[in-house]
């Protein structure tokens, strides 16, 4: 039997991304003969300690990471909405007080998020997870609810500290994202930049979920890790 890990996994507290809860993924990946599974929540690790006592029980190793969204290069933070093409028309009720559950238990808040990078990094050990977890509160404590403001400034500092590892990521990766679109060079350069904090410990990661595009994405990614 051919041995595999997963090493790109969402629990459902990864909020309208993961769609099962901890203990679930730990079941089935053990059933199927996983030699390990990586739990990565986006921006933290909430699932950590229910995936933990589930994977006990069962005997599986787990992984334990983040995928962080890191600021793009190309997009700068705007705190002034993007100008329309026109007057908005509100409807007649548009100042009537709120009284829904979801308005008294959250107030009135922006939903627009800001564009990021996203980057897998998971802890080889003890210590690596330490320097991981103080990495992500300082960027949630920068920043503000659902948009950490992480640097990498900081993340270099916390990786080259060693005990953690890198992969590039899904298609909203700096890398995946210039794979996609045939841009060899452009991959190249962000999987290079990648290296620099994570030198030794960066991997292209490859998925492939039966689109169209996943194809021509790989077949880059490939090339990108060849040429590092």
């Amino acid at each position: 039997m051919t041995r595999y890990a997963e090493l790109h996994c969402h629990t459902n507290y990864s909020f309208l991304d993961g769609a099962s809860h901890p203990h679930q993924l730990v079941e089935v990946a053990a059933e199927l003969g996983y030699t390990a599974l990586g739990i990565c929540d986006h921006d933290g690790f909430r699932g950590v300690v229910r995936t933990h006592v589930a994977a006990r029980e069962v005997g599986l190793p787990i992984v334990y990471g983040t995928e962080l969204g890191m600021p793009r290069e190309d997009t700068m933070p705007s705190e002034s909405p993007i100008p329309g093409p026109g007057p908005v028309i509100l409807p007649k009720d548009a100042d009537r007080p709120r009284r829904g559950r979801i308005h008294r238990m959250h107030g009135s808040k922006p939903v627009d998020r800001p564009i990021t990078d996203h980057l897998v990094v998971y802890a080889a050990d003890p210590a690596g997870y330490a320097q991981l977890s103080r990495f992500v509160t300082r960027g949630q404590f920068r920043g503000r609810k659902d948009a950490p403001d992480y640097a990498y400034e900081d993340l270099g500092e916390a990786s080259h500290r060693g005990g953690l590892y890198a992969l590039t990521g899904c298609h909203q990766g700096a890398v995946p994202r210039a794979a996609g679109s045939g841009d060899i060079d452009g991959a190249v350069g962000a999987a290079s930049r990648l290296r620099e904090v994570f030198p030794g410990r960066l991997y292209v990661e490859l998925t492939h979920h039966g689109l169209p595009e996943d194809d021509l994405r790989n077949d880059v990614l490939a090339e990108v890790a060849r040429r590092l």
